[in-house]
């Protein structure tokens, strides 16, 4: 990602095994299609991130009961943005 180097951005990627595993990262922000967000959610809730998600953050109630225990779990915080 040569653009995002020549800006001064440290890191940059398209990856998402690598943002979650980038230690320096604390929290997230998922803003991706809605089909997407319930196994980003989960994935950086159990690498430890915090998390935003814009809305919905569950598609059903074992999606948010999964996304409460995962945040608990790993003691982060995840909460949803309602734009």
């Amino acid at each position: 990602m040569r653009q995002s180097a020549e800006l001064g951005i440290p890191f940059a990627t398209n990856e998402v095994r690598a943002i979650v595993e980038w230690d320096d990262l604390e929290a997230l922000a998922i803003v991706t299609p809605t089909p997407s967000h319930h196994p980003l959610v989960i994935r950086a809730l159990a690498s430890g991130k915090h998390v935003l998600a814009e809305k919905p953050m569950a598609m059903d109630a074992n999606h948010e009961l999964t996304r409460r225990k995962a945040a608990a779990e790993a003691r982060v915080t995840a909460m949803m943005n309602f734009e």
